[in-house]
């Protein structure tokens, strides 16, 4: 059973009869014809109406005027308290179904209007949007979860979240005028989009904006756990600027005497495991030492390529180098091979030519190599035979042979297989002795002179003597031996 209150500008009390109540505005109406239905009691100056003094019944305000105070709770000097004590599903409600619902308070206090949850969470839901505006707002979490503060948009797919300062200026390490800080954990930022800017970091404020990434108090370098890394699982890291200036894209090092940059591929095998790539333009590498160091076991293990057209050079310059050393070509174990599709040009008329020729004791039995060509082999002591390389890869090498010390056997330069293609004139005792098809050359014990010498060249057909010169007859020959 409930009671109904109804504000209508005159006072009657209905209770199975009218009695009217001059000093009061209420009508009541009951469908009893008891007065317990309904409580009046004035103690302490207060006004209380119960419905339901001995059963538990429903009180319900209703008012019919359309107008802004169309019912009016009203505390001109304290505040006002509503409570319910039901059980769930028994909850306050403030509903407008035609206009607007508004909480407004003027004390100048952090919790001027306070919505509080001691046990359940809060949820506010619009079809429009919210709107939250204050000199400063603060979203405090207590909860140790996942989520314990969750901003989540799920409209469609043109929905997005923002999070936007209109005005601020600051720039400063954490306190920029929007700041993603965790004191104790990491920031995370994650797309699962499978779209090309999946995730998009802009800077459009004007031709002086920057974006700086930055790590404060990081120190490792450690590879997959450096103090700023980017990184990509399955896909590629590119560094890209469409900005037409000088510096484009700048890798910088400026920490101290002793800070390096490293590029590094860990894995890669081909050829250009790492690549620097000008489609235009030059590459430079300027710095106070420059080092390019492989530890590859490979026949291009250092490659230098120009590929771009018939105009194109490779230079290698020392600009204010005097020393002797101030280019050096040095090969520790093999040979320098310098290969030219024409001529090849060492030195100029004004300031000429200085080299220094390759050397090689020989003593004993040798087989040369191709790689040796251009080399001074001097020999002495016991009997011993040198071997020529192949003839046919033998194109363009050329070979020297001294005599320096004692000779107590004879020593021979012979052609692989013996091969009967050395041709060409000994010069012994000034006199000149014709080698015709012959398959060595010797150096003859016993009345040898130490300087005695020959040259032999190829040209992948025949061994030819070049220069020569020995000083007793005789003692240089040359001969067939098969």
């Amino acid at each position: 059973m409930s009671s109904l209150i109804k504000k209508s500008g005159i006072i009657s009390v209905i209770i199975a009869m009218s009695v009217i109540v001059v000093f009061a505005t209420v009508q009541i109406a009951s469908a009893v014809s008891t007065f317990a239905a309904a409580s009046w009691t004035t103690a302490a100056q207060d006004l209380t109406i119960e419905a339901g003094a001995t059963t538990a019944k429903s009180l319900i305000l209703i008012s019919d005027e359309s107008a802004a105070d169309a019912i009016n709770i009203d505390a001109t000097a304290g505040g006002i308290d509503i409570d319910a004590v039901g059980t769930a599903g028994e909850d306050i409600s403030i509903i407008n179904t035609g206009a607007s619902v508004v909480l407004s308070a003027s004390e100048d206090v952090t919790d001027a209007i306070n919505i509080d949850a001691t046990v359940g969470g809060i949820d506010i839901d619009a079809v429009g949007g919210i709107t939250m505006d204050s000199s400063t707002t603060t979203i405090t979490a207590t909860g140790n979860s996942p989520d314990t503060i969750y901003l989540h948009s799920n409209g469609g797919t043109a929905d997005t979240i923002r999070i936007h300062a209109d005005q601020g200026t600051a720039v400063a390490e954490a306190a920029g005028s929007i700041t993603l800080l965790s004191d104790a954990g990491g920031v995370s930022i994650r797309s699962a989009a499978n779209l090309a800017n999946a995730i998009h970091i802009t800077s459009d404020g004007g031709t002086t904006g920057t974006i700086l990434i930055y790590n404060d108090q990081g120190s490792s370098v450690t590879e997959a756990a450096a103090s700023v890394e980017i990184l990509s699982d399955a896909g590629g890291v590119e560094l890209r600027s469409t900005a037409n200036l000088a510096n484009a894209i700048a890798l910088t090092s400026d920490g101290g005497t002793t800070g390096s940059i490293l590029i590094f591929n860990d894995q890669g095998t081909g050829v250009s495991s790492i690549e620097l790539l000008s489609d235009v333009g030059g590459i430079s590498l300027t710095s106070a030492t420059t080092t390019v160091t492989t530890t590859a076991d490979s026949p291009d293990a250092i490659y230098l390529h120009a590929n771009g057209g018939t105009a194109e050079r490779i230079r290698i310059r020392a600009d204010q180098g005097t020393s002797a050393t101030s280019i050096e070509l040095a090969s520790d174990a093999g040979g320098v091979t310098i290969t030219g599709g024409t001529a090849i040009l060492i030195g100029n008329a004004t300031i000429g030519l200085t080299y220094f020729e390759d050397t090689e004791a020989v003593t004993a039995d040798n087989t040369l190599l191709v790689a040796e060509s251009g080399n001074t082999f001097y020999i002495s002591g016991a009997a011993s035979t040198t071997t020529l390389p192949a003839i046919l890869s033998s194109n363009g090498v050329v070979f020297r042979f001294v005599v320096s010390g004692s000779v107590t056997g004879n020593i021979a330069i012979t052609t692989a297989s013996s091969d009967n293609i050395i041709e060409g004139g000994l010069i012994v005792a000034g006199a000149v002795v014709d080698c015709a098809a012959e398959d060595t050359i010797a150096f003859v014990a016993d009345g040898e002179n130490v300087g005695d010498f020959v040259e032999l060249r190829s040209n992948a057909t025949s061994w030819f003597v070049g220069a020569s010169g020995g000083l007793t007859g005789d003692k240089l020959i040359c001969t067939t031996t098969n």
